[in-house]
């Protein structure tokens, strides 16, 4: 794992809002966060794939396990909610857990937690609050 000003830490987005993606990764980026994303998948389906090492993401070289997974909870296909429950299951070493979602739901936020969800941010508004959600999760995420 990463802590801040050092190495890397690998970030598995997933999120079905491709502008969602574009200005966190965009955040990121403008920061020089040591937060890099080294995949993004549109729905939870995806991210099982991915995290389970299935098909096309069994090279583990190419498709390297994130040290954080970033889950939107609310996706039309497969959601958040169901990738938790899979990690339930399935649990990954060391993967520290945490949402980004639009949902203000305290029923969301309390099962989230329940599930292993370990962060929980509200998707921003505007520029000036991607750049401020980069800096909260450099500061809870890089220990």
């Amino acid at each position: 794992m990463s802590d801040k000003g050092s190495k890397e830490t690998w970030v598995l987005l997933v999120d079905d809002d491709a502008d969602d993606r574009y200005f966190l990764s965009w955040a990121l980026q403008n920061a020089g966060s040591p937060l890099r994303i080294i995949h993004e998948a549109q729905d939870g389906g995806r991210a099982i794939g991915y995290l389970s090492g299935e098909g096309q993401f069994s090279d583990r070289e190419k498709f390297p396990l994130p040290h954080v997974l970033l889950l939107d909870l609310r996706m039309s296909v497969v959601g958040g909610f169901e990738v938790l429950h899979w990690l339930e299951k399935n649990p990954v070493s060391q993967l520290k857990i945490a949402v980004l979602t639009g949902s203000t739901f305290h029923v969301d936020r309390h099962r989230a937690s329940r599930m292993g969800v370990r962060y929980y941010y509200l998707k921003p508004i505007g520029v000036n609050g991607w750049s401020e959600l980069v800096q909260a999760m450099e500061r809870d995420m890089l220990e």
